[in-house]
């Protein structure tokens, strides 16, 4: 079972989508339990932010020096020729604004268009305006 529905599924009374963004997943937890009177906000966020990165572990590798995730992770932001290093790698994706909740989201779809942001402003205001924060 993947990390984030292990996580969902805690909750099971919660119907989880897996083709949503995982955002818009918690958001609907978050209402769906006020409305029942069931919810520990702090617990439950925790709870997503761990299950967020344990995703992306997954998905992509928690091994930086990895050049098969490397490449899988750079496919995904479009890169069709990714370099043969991951020193080649590394370089390749500093300066890219990429917002890693959609970068999680699209895991289960190689032909999804991660956005670019042309700076870290854009990402910023992206990220912030649809609650598609990843933890540091």
């Amino acid at each position: 079972m993947e990390p984030l529905q292990a996580f969902f599924r805690y909750y099971s009374w919660f119907n989880y989508f897996w083709w949503q963004s995982a955002s818009v997943q918690f958001n609907r937890l978050r209402e769906e339990a006020r409305r029942r009177g069931d919810y520990d906000n702090d617990t439950a966020w925790q709870g997503y932010r761990t299950a967020l990165v344990r995703q992306f572990n997954s998905s992509y590798s928690a091994d930086e020096n990895d050049l098969a995730a490397w490449h899988n992770l750079l496919r995904h932001i479009g890169i069709t020729d990714p370099p043969m290093t991951v020193a080649e790698c590394k370089i390749l994706i500093e300066g890219k604004f990429i917002n890693l909740v959609d970068l999680v989201d699209a895991r289960t779809d190689s032909n999804r268009v991660i956005r670019h942001f042309a700076n870290e402003v854009e990402l910023s205001v992206y990220t912030l305006s649809r609650g598609k924060v990843f933890p540091r």
